[in-house]
Parts: structure tokens; sequence; C-alpha cells
């Protein structure tokens, strides 16, 4: 085998890793947003920003961010929490409400910034598999849905 061979084959496992890090990072962040209790609006929002982070890549990151702040918006103006942790409710403890509030919100930011990388790592696997990279951004895009469905399954059925 060539050198190019082998980076090429390399290159193809770290994508798979970086993808399936992804869906188990979705899965969890759909879990959480299912345990808020989003209206079907703010699921809307959600999946059409990750519908456009999934066929724009990195270029669409300013937008995107743009949808968290009107969602996280949402949820403070409704002052959201999950049932699940009824021990700080926004009502009895601010600060700590607030401040994990916020902590979810980074946490959000930097999942956008993957899924903007996630289109070139689905190209890079697409390519190890002899396929077209064209199917990356509708590919990447099932991807996700399918993993944030897994999410609000886990919260709405099991836990």
């Amino acid at each position: 085998m060539s050198n190019l061979q082998l980076q090429q084959g390399r290159r193809s496992r770290l994508s798979l890793a970086y993808l399936a890090a992804l869906w188990l990072t979705t899965v969890g962040l759909a879990w959480l947003t299912a345990a808020f209790g989003p209206p079907w609006y703010g699921w809307l929002g959600i999946t059409m920003v990750v519908v456009y982070l999934c066929h724009v890549g990195l270029d669409g990151l300013a937008i995107a961010n743009v949808g968290l702040i009107m969602l996280m918006s949402m949820a403070t103006l409704r002052k959201s929490w999950p049932t699940s942790l009824e021990v700080i409710l926004p009502n009895h403890d601010v600060r700590q409400w607030a401040v994990l509030l916020m902590v979810v919100w980074i946490g959000a930011m930097l999942w956008l910034g993957g899924l903007g990388h996630g289109r070139l790592h689905s190209q890079q696997v697409l390519r190890s598999l002899g396929l077209p990279i064209r199917y990356a951004p509708a590919g990447l895009t099932l991807f996700i849905v399918l993993a944030g469905l897994a999410g609000w399954l886990l919260h709405d059925h099991w836990f």
C-alpha cells in the first residue's frame, strides 16, 4: 500500500469516529432539549437550523448562532426547566438556573461548530466508500435528524 492510501484510510477512520461522536452528542442534546419541553415551533426551528448547517457547512455558523440565540431567549422568557430536575427551579434559585442555562447554551454553540465540520467528514466517508460526495449534505441531515429523534424517544419513552 502506498503512503497516500494509508493517509486516506486514516482520514476515513477519523471521520467515522468524528461522526460517531457527533451522533452521540446529538442524541444527548436532543434528550436534554426534550427534557425542556419546547413547543412544536421550537423543534421546527432546531430542525431548520440543522438542515441549513448540514447543507452549508461552516459558512452557516453565524445564522445558526442567531437561531440558537432565539431559541435560548424563548427558553429564558418561558422560564423553561426540565421537570426531572425540579430541585433547581427558575423561581427558587435564579442564579443557579441562569448558570446552568448558560452552560447549555455554550454546549449547543460547540455542537453547532461540530455540526458545521460534520459536512467535511461526511464527504470524506462517502469518498472512502466510493460514493459521490454530492450526497453528503442530505446524508448528514438524515443522520442528525435520526439522532435527534433517538434522543427525543429516549426521553419520552425510557428516561
